[in-house]
């Protein structure tokens, strides 16, 4: 092994030992995971997995009603939603 690559090596054991050894000795830095209950608590009833709320939903109702390119837009999504919902389910194959 040439002194290149046995200095590179001693040097990525030594950063690897440094910053081990520097997480394990400050244990109390360490993130505290919540508890069942904590995460049940501070999630919200509401469909947890949608990005907009109930008030976003409403803002978009109302300009659907004055904003001509949204108004065609919702259609056109109302009416593949509607074509969707008369085909049969999908099937696994």
């Amino acid at each position: 092994m040439n002194f290149t690559k046995f200095r590179t090596l001693v040097f990525a054991i030594f950063t690897m030992w440094h910053l081990s050894s520097a997480c394990f000795s400050q244990s109390e830095s360490f993130i505290q995971t919540p508890g069942k209950n904590e995460i049940l608590d501070a999630t919200k009833r509401t469909h947890p997995r949608l990005l907009a709320g109930k008030d976003d939903f409403q803002q978009l109702a109302s300009n659907i009603k004055t904003n001509q390119l949204l108004a065609e837009w919702y259609k056109k999504i109302h009416i593949q939603g509607e074509k969707i919902l008369n085909e049969p389910p999908s099937t696994y194959e």
